[in-house]
């Protein structure tokens, strides 16, 4: 499934020594027909392999084909077909990942926020303004966009954080974003997962699968139980200083272009990916070590969560230059299993 409009190439495969091509295939001579989309290499298959096929063919390391007219005007293997190809690999909607099937997205392709999906919730109470409605958000090629921008020097202006509180929540599975986080000093950027809040529930989870630190210099994972019965939702505990940091210097993590942010939950751990990479793995059974008062630490990963995406400032990190945070999303997913639940608009599906 490809997101936006489709590119489908025709080729002739030859059978029994027959020369490829379309008026063999046009006659009816014995061929068979071979439709698949981006294919450069011919292989079937259309995956990373084909951009640096057309790379190759646009550098001369390769011979050219016509299947290197990715924007079908006649010449083969331009720049602009690069670009094409790439747009077409970025935006591959993989239907199974983990030995999980696409069960539910957001590709942010209408131009809004999709109220189904989305709500926008003023974040945390830091002292900032938090704009109304969309003020800070916008949206573009399919993506969304929040953005802080400075008002007179002194005080700033934030997007209010997505939430899918009440439209769509979770337990267990493997979540995806695709984003792009800038990476300015300041910048206070999350990816996370809130429990579930009511009369009922004692305490609620948190579990952040990426938050950046202010330097714009790194991000790290982490899992907090908070006390939802004191006024200022005590934080029982957290898993934070154990956690692996993700340090973009050592890593080589380009702040300007998109990545691959994964989140996968079983029955017995937690692991988390970056560009498909686990770089950090949580056992549950650790936390169920831990208890506080009459609250299980591992009562956590009983909850359904709901997904919330936000950028604010640490103001005083800010630098002179005027850079100020983005962070881009092109896409969400939840991929689950047997076993592996979720709800929309409160029902189990």
């Amino acid at each position: 499934i490809i997101k936006g409009g489709d590119k489908l190439f025709i080729s002739v495969e030859p059978a029994d020594g027959v020369t490829a091509s379309i008026s063999n295939f046009v006659l009816g001579k014995a061929a068979t027909l071979r439709v698949v989309s981006g294919d450069v290499d011919g292989n079937n298959v259309f995956n990373a392999d084909d951009l640096t096929a057309l790379q190759g063919m646009a550098n001369g390391t390769v011979t050219k084909t016509w299947l290197g007219d990715i924007n079908d005007d006649g010449i083969i293997a331009t720049a602009d077909d690069i670009t094409a190809l790439s747009n077409m690999l970025n935006n591959i909607v993989e239907t199974e990942k983990y030995g999980r099937e696409l069960v539910w997205s957001e590709e942010f392709n209408s131009g809004k926020l999709n109220s189904n999906v989305f709500g926008i919730h003023n974040a945390n109470g830091e002292n900032q303004v938090y704009t109304d409605h969309m003020e800070n958000i916008n949206f573009y090629d399919g993506k969304v966009n929040l953005f802080v921008s400075n008002i007179d020097g002194t005080n700033y202006s934030v997007p209010y954080r997505l939430v899918s509180d009440g439209k769509l929540e979770f337990k267990r599975g493997y979540l995806e974003v695709r984003a792009k986080i800038n990476g300015v000093p300041g910048q206070w950027a999350a990816i996370w997962l809130s429990g579930e809040r009511g009369d009922t529930i004692d305490h609620h989870g948190e579990i952040d699968i990426v938050e950046t630190n202010s330097l714009g210099t790194s991000f790290k994972p982490n899992v907090h139980s908070w006390d939802n019965n004191t006024a200022d939702a005590k934080r029982l505990a957290q898993y934070g200083e154990r956690a692996t940091v993700y340090r973009y210097d050592e890593r080589d993590f380009n702040t300007t272009e998109y990545h691959i942010f994964g989140f996968e939950w079983n029955e017995t751990e937690l692991k988390f990916y970056v560009d498909g990479v686990c770089y950090e793995t949580m056992s549950i059974s650790y936390f169920e070590k831990y208890s506080y008062g009459n609250y299980p630490y591992s009562g956590i990963f009983d909850q359904f969560y709901s997904i919330r995406l936000d950028t604010v400032i640490y103001p005083e990190k800010l630098t002179a230059d005027g850079a100020m945070p983005e962070f881009s999303i092109d896409y969400v997913r939840l991929y689950q299993k047997s076993g592996e639940e979720y709800k929309i608009n409160g029902v189990v599906q």
